[in-house]
C-alpha cells in the first residue's frame, strides 16, 4: 500500500475537517513540533531504566497523539467520542512533578543537562515541549483553542525537566555506590564480583553477592571522615576487625 498521495507536492496539506493549508500555517507548526516531541519522547522510553518511568513517558505519548488530533482539526471543540486533554492530565503530570522533585535535592542555580543518557534525552524533550508551546501561543493568536492546552503543555516541559533531575540524580547515587563498593572491595583485598555493580536503586539489587550488599551497607553506616577509605583496628569479641570509614 503505497503512503504518498502527491496532494501535498505543492506545499499544502489536509486537515482533519477537510481544509486545506499551507505546511507552513500555525495550526501545521503546532501539531508538526508535537509530532516531533513525541518521536523525542520514543528515545526517552528507550533510555530510562525504571518500569515506572517507561509506562508514564507511553502514557505522555498517548497525549501527544490525543493533543496532536485536536490541533489538526479547525474545530474549536474536540470531536465527540474522541479522547482529548483534560484536567485529569494536567493532574498526572502535577503528581509526578512532586513526586520526582521529592526524591532530589533542592537547587538554587541552573544546572547542565545530562549526568546521564536518560536524563539528557529528557532535557531535549523538555526543550521540544517548549517549542511547541511558544507553537500554540502563536496559533492561539489567530484561532480559538482551549485554555487547557496551553496549561497541559507549560505543565509537560517542567513534568520532563522533574524526570531528567531524578534520572541524573539516581545515575550520580549509582555511581557512588559502585565507587563505594569497588572501594571497600579493594581495602579489604576481596576480588571484585564479575559483572558490573549495582546500587539498592536499580532492580538488579537483591542479586547481588552478598559481600558487594555487605559494603553498601557498611560504606552507608561509615561516618564522614578521611577522603580515601583507611583501615581502623576493632575488636568484637576478642578478634580484630577491619572497617572501612568513607567520606560520602
Amino acid at each position: 500500500m503505497a503512503i504518498y498521495t502527491r496532494t501535498g507536492d505543492a506545499g499544502s496539506t489536509s486537515l482533519f475537517t477537510g481544509q486545506r493549508v499551507s505546511k507552513t500555517h500555525p495550526r501545521v507548526e503546532a501539531y508538526g513540533t508535537l509530532d516531533e516531541l513525541n518521536a523525542m519522547l520514543s528515545l526517552c522510553v528507550c533510555a530510562v531504566a525504571e518500569e515506572e518511568q517507561r509506562t508514564l513517558l507511553e502514557a505522555l505519548q498517548q497525549h501527544i497523539f490525543w493533543f496532536s488530533a485536536e490541533l489538526a482539526s479547525d474545530s474549536e471543540q474536540p470531536s465527540p467520542g474522541k479522547r482529548y486533554i483534560s484536567s485529569e492530565e494536567i493532574a498526572l503530570l502535577e503528581q509526578t512533578i512532586d513526586r520526582e522533585m521529592a526524591r532530589v535535592p533542592a537547587l538554587h542555580q541552573f544546572v547542565l543537562p545530562g549526568r546521564c543518557e536518560a536524563a539528557s534525552r529528557l532535557h531535549l524533550a523538555r526543550t521540544v515541549a517548549r517549542r511547541a508551546e511558544r507553537r500554540l501561543v502563536e496559533l492561539a493568536a489567530e484561532v480559538t483553542i482551549r485554555q487547557i492546552l496551553l496549561r497541559y503543555l507549560n505543565r509537560l516541559s517542567d513534568c520532563l525537566y522533574a524526570l531528567a533531575r531524578s534520572e541524573d540524580h539516581a545515575a550520580h547515587q549509582r555511581r557512588l555506590v559502585t565507587e563505594i563498593a569497588a572501594r571497600y572491595l579493594a581495602a579489604s583485598g576481596s576480588p571484585a564480583p564479575a559483572g558490573r555493580l549495582s546500587s539498592p536503586l536499580g532492580p538488579r539489587w537483591s542479586t547481588e553477592p552478598l559481600r558487594v550488599r555487605r559494603a553498601l551497607r557498611a560504606a552507608n553506616q561509615a561516618p564522614r571522615g578521611e577522603q580515601s577509605p583507611r583501615r581502623e583496628q576493632e575488636t568484637h569479641s576478642g578478634q580484630p576487625s577491619a572497617r572501612i570509614r568513607l567520606d560520602r
